[in-house]
């Protein structure tokens, strides 16, 4: 989801717009095949080159689940209603521990709520760090990693039992890990 808008046309219709972007990569195992040298060939000019190759040696997917009750600060007002809500994630740091890889990320969540004194809106802002542990194939001896997180789905709820100072919140990511080794 790249961005969205609604706006009221008139009392009874509601116009709205979103746009989709999707990117696609597609990862499969093959062997590659690197010539060393050219052996008794006439007429051959050699140029020899080292480059490091950083081919890839593990893809793997996990999904994360995140709840937790958020408390509202003691400078805001109790909430009555959760109006809107926006995710966002960002990606920490990977570290590789044997074949097992340690992915940290932070969930950032706003939320836009009516206030229950007054009517008025009200913002506030959580952030909620995470740690996903991965597995690889085989240990890697100097590897690289990306990760890419997909939110896949989230809810946002007033928590019933805190007066309106609570809110429980319900996050489902996917972690796309993709680690390359230097050689």
């Amino acid at each position: 989801l790249v961005n969205g808008e609604m706006r009221l046309l008139n009392p009874r219709k509601m116009l709205g717009r979103v746009n989709v972007a999707v990117a696609f990569a597609v990862y499969a195992p093959r062997e590659t095949e690197i010539t060393e040298s050219v052996e008794s060939a006439r007429d051959v000019e050699t140029l020899m080159t080292s480059v490091k190759l950083t081919p890839v040696i593990s893809v793997s997917e996990r999904t994360v689940s995140i709840s937790d009750d958020l408390e509202l600060g003691g400078g805001k007002g109790a909430a009555e209603e959760i109006l809107a809500s926006r995710v966002s994630i960002v990606p920490g740091e990977c570290k590789f521990v044997g074949a097992k890889g340690v992915v940290k990320g932070t969930v950032g969540l706003d939320v836009l709520y009516l206030t229950a004194e007054d009517g008025s809106a009200a913002s506030a802002y959580f952030e909620l760090p995470f740690t996903q542990i991965i597995e690889l194939d085989r240990e890697p001896a100097d590897a690289m990693a990306q990760v890419e997180f997909s939110l896949t789905g989230y809810s946002v709820e007033l928590n019933e039992n805190s007066a309106g100072r609570g809110i429980a919140a319900a996050f489902y990511i996917t972690a796309q890990t993709v680690v390359s080794e230097q050689r």
